[in-house]
C-alpha cells in the first residue's frame, strides 16, 4: 500500500507534459504488447493447424499407396512410396506397421534410427505426430505413422515475433515523440498562462498571445479579459487610495479652517460686542448730549458694526454647517406659527418701503419635528431677500401640506426684479452673490443661501428656486413632516 501511495504521490507530482506521455506510453504500450503476443501466437496456432491437415492427407494418400505392397509384402514397393515424400522438407519421419505393430518400412529425416529419432522427437515436442489406420475389404492390415516437423512453422514465429518486436519498439518510439511534440502544443500555452499569472499585477505583465481557437486559446482569451479587468481594478484600487488620502487631506484642512474661523469669529465677536454696546450708550445720551451731525456719524457706524457682526455670525455658522459640527434642537413646533413670528419683525421694514407682506398658511399642517431657530433662520433669509429686492407690490408667504408625498411646502414670493436663468444655479453656492436691480452688488457674504440650502438638508428636505426677469421669484423650501 505505501509503494501505492508513492506511486500515486509521483504522478500527482508530474508535469501535465509528462503526465500525458506517461498516459499514451501505457497506451502504446499496451497495443505493443498485444501486437508482439498475439500476432506470432496466432501464426503458430494457424500453422500448427495447417500442417495437421497437411499430415493427415499426406497419410490418407500413403496408406491407400501402401495397400497392395502390404498386402503382399512387398517391401520394395512400400519403401519406394514412403520415399517418394522425402523432397517435403516438414516430413519428419514416415513408417508403416504391419498387423503385429512391426516396422515394414520407414523414413527420417536424416536416416536415423526410427526409434531413436521417436524417442528424441518425443522429448523435443517439436514434431506433429500423425497415425493413420492401412484398411482393405474392411480390414485393417497394417498402420502407418506420420510425423510433420515445427521447424518452419517455428522460424515463421521467429520472425514474426522480430517483427513484431521491431514493430511495437517504432510504435512506442515515434509515439513517443509524437506524443511529446502534441503535448507541446497543449503545455506550452499553459505555461505562458501560469508564467502570466505570476507576473499579473506588475509592470512586465504582457497579454498573451492567441495562436488557436480551441480550449487553450480560449482560456488564454479568457484570461486576457479577466487580467485587464484585474488592471482596471487595480487602477480604481489606487486611484481610490489616493481620493481617500487627498480625502483625508482636505478633511484635515476643513478642520483647520473650521478651527481657525471659529478662532477669529470669537475673536472679533467680543471687541465687535463692546464696540456696539459703547456705541449704544453714547448714542443714548449716557455719556453726554450729542449734536446731529455726531448722532449720524454714530449711527453709520452702528450700522456697520451691526452688519460686520451679521458676516462674522454667517461665517461661522457655514464653517459650522460645512464641518459637521452643529447640533440641532429638534422639537416638535407648528411651522405656521413659526412663520407667522418671523413675518412680524420684518413688517415694519415692509411698511417702510410701502410693500405689502402677506401669508397665504395651509391650517391643516400636522406638528413637525425641526429646529426652531434655523428653520426661522432660513425664513429670515428668505424674507430679507425678497424685501431687499423688492421695490414694488410685495411678499406672499404659502405653505402647502402635500399628504400623499408627507411634505410641507413652504414658499416666499416676491415681486421684485427677477433672476436670470442662467444666475439660478449660482444662488445658494457659497460666496456666491447676484447684482442688484441697479447691477451692483447689494453687499453681504455670499452665503445666506449656503446656509439655508445647508439646514434644510439637515433636515432631509429641498430648497430651489423660480423666478423670471420682470416677473419676481419664489423662493421654496420642503421639509418632511416625520
Amino acid at each position: 500500500m505505501n509503494r501505492i501511495n508513492k506511486l500515486i504521490l509521483f504522478y500527482k507530482n508530474l508535469s501535465i507534459k509528462d503526465k500525458i506521455t506517461l498516459a499514451n506510453v501505457v497506451v502504446i504500450g499496451i497495443i505493443a504488447l498485444f501486437i508482439f503476443f498475439f500476432f506470432p501466437a496466432r501464426i503458430k496456432r494457424e500453422g500448427i493447424k495447417n500442417l495437421e491437415d497437411k499430415a493427415y492427407s499426406i497419410s490418407q494418400i500413403l496408406a491407400i499407396n501402401s495397400i497392395a505392397a502390404l498386402e503382399f509384402s512387398d517391401t520394395l514397393s512400400l519403401n519406394e512410396n514412403v520415399s517418394s515424400i522425402r523432397n517435403d522438407k516438414d516430413v519428419a519421419y514416415v513408417v508403416v506397421l504391419d498387423q503385429s505393430k512391426n516396422p515394414i518400412s520407414n523414413y527420417t529425416l536424416h536416416n536415423e534410427d526410427i526409434i531413436s529419432f521417436l524417442i528424441d522427437a518425443g522429448i523435443k515436442k517439436n514434431i506433429v505426430h500423425v497415425k493413420f489406420p492401412i484398411m482393405h475389404n474392411g480390414t485393417q492390415i497394417g498402420s502407418l505413422a506420420l510425423g510433420l516437423s515445427t521447424e518452419r512453422i517455428n522460424k515463421e514465429v521467429r520472425n514474426a515475433r522480430f517483427l513484431s518486436l521491431f514493430i511495437a519498439i517504432a510504435i512506442i518510439f515515434f509515439g513517443i515523440i509524437i506524443n511529446r511534440a502534441l503535448s507541446y502544443g497543449i503545455t506550452i500555452p499553459i505555461t505562458q498562462i501560469v508564467k502570466s499569472i505570476d507576473k499579473l499585477g506588475t509592470d512586465d505583465w504582457k497579454d498573451i498571445k492567441v495562436t488557436s481557437e480551441d480550449e487553450i486559446g480560449q482560456m488564454a482569451k479568457a484570461f486576457n479579459r479577466f487580467a485587464e479587468e484585474f488592471k482596471k481594478e487595480q487602477e480604481l484600487l489606487v486611484r481610490k487610495e489616493e481620493l481617500e488620502k487627498a480625502q483625508e487631506e482636505l478633511k484635515r484642512a476643513m478642520e483647520i479652517k473650521s478651527e481657525f474661523t471659529s478662532m477669529v469669529s470669537h475673536e472679533l465677536r467680543t471687541p465687535l460686542t463692546a464696540i456696539k454696546e459703547s456705541i449704544g450708550i453714547v448714542l443714548d445720551g449716557t455719556a453726554g448730549e450729542l449734536n446731529d451731525e455726531q448722532k449720524d456719524f454714530l449711527s453709520t457706524a452702528k450700522r456697520n458694526v451691526d452688519r460686520l457682526h451679521r458676516l462674522i455670525n454667517d461665517v461661522l455658522d457655514f464653517s459650522k454647517l460645512e464641518s459637521g459640527k452643529i447640533k440641532y434642537d429638534m422639537k416638535p413646533y407648528n411651522i405656521n406659527e413659526v412663520i407667522k413670528e418671523a413675518m412680524k419683525t420684518h413688517m415694519s421694514v415692509a411698511e417702510q418701503k410701502n410693500l405689502y407682506l402677506v401669508s397665504n398658511l395651509d391650517p391643516d399642517i400636522p406638528i413637525m419635528v425641526f429646529d426652531d431657530d434655523r428653520i426661522t433662520q432660513v425664513i429670515t433669509n428668505f424674507l430679507s431677500n425678497a424685501l431687499k429686492f423688492t421695490e414694488k407690490g410685495g411678499i406672499t408667504v404659502t405653505t402647502d401640506y402635500n399628504k400623499e408625498e408627507k411634505m410641507v411646502y413652504i414658499c416666499v414670493k416676491d415681486t421684485g426684479p427677477g433672476i436670470k436663468k442662467e444666475d439660478i444655479p449660482k444662488l445658494f453656492k457659497q460666496f456666491s452673490q447676484l447684482g442688484g436691480p441697479d447691477g451692483r452688488k447689494t453687499g453681504g457674504t455670499g452665503l445666506g443661501l449656503a446656509i439655508c440650502k445647508k439646514i434644510i438638508e439637515d433636515h432631509r428636505g429641498k430648497t430651489w428656486v423660480e423666478s423670471e426677469v420682470g416677473k419676481g421669484s419664489s423662493f421654496y423650501f420642503k421639509l418632511p413632516v416625520s
